[in-house]
């Protein structure tokens, strides 16, 4: 059975989906309830976390299989602004784009 820490995927997922309507404590309480598996806000709160690393690790995973080598420029277009500059990478070519100008 596949786990994430002492918990069962399927019950991960439950977890997961109550969480996204409903607070951490109430969580809790819905899951202790219903399915017989006693969780405290912590533990549900620590579950997300677990699952929010994984599906970072993967996206990592997924990005690092992309082939960006052949990508000679990155032009960034904006208003000019100065929040607009912080790159993501040292080489960036910015220029205001036909909307601004």
């Amino acid at each position: 059975m596949d786990k994430i820490g002492l918990i069962s995927t399927n019950l991960a997922e439950k977890i997961a989906d109550c969480v996204t309507e409903n607070p951490y404590r109430v969580t809790a309480d819905i899951i202790s309830h219903t399915c017989g598996q006693t969780i405290s806000h912590g533990g549900a709160w620590k579950l997300v976390q677990k699952l929010g690393e994984r599906v970072s690790s993967e996206e990592e995973q997924q990005v690092k299989r992309m082939n960006a080598d052949e990508i000679e420029y990155r032009i960034l277009n904006g208003d000019g602004g100065s929040w607009i500059k912080d790159p993501y990478e040292p080489d960036t070519i910015f220029q205001l784009d036909r909307f601004h100008i």
